[in-house]
């Protein structure tokens, strides 16, 4: 997703032409499923802990 926002924003000079994929992006982005975590970590100033993630030793 990135990488096809960053080759739109190189090929076309359109400011709305950009932005368009890139609310996209960030609107799926913002559905996931750890966006929860991430915003309390964020605010904590602290490490995410994912439900999802594997445990590393």
């Amino acid at each position: 997703m990135t990488k096809k926002t960053l080759d739109t924003t190189l090929r076309v000079n359109d400011f709305l032409a950009v932005i368009d994929p890139e609310m996209r992006s960030q609107m799926i982005c913002g559905k996931g499923p750890n966006v929860g975590e991430a915003t309390r970590a964020f605010l904590e100033k602290g490490p995410p802990r994912y439900a999802d993630a594997p445990r590393l030793r």
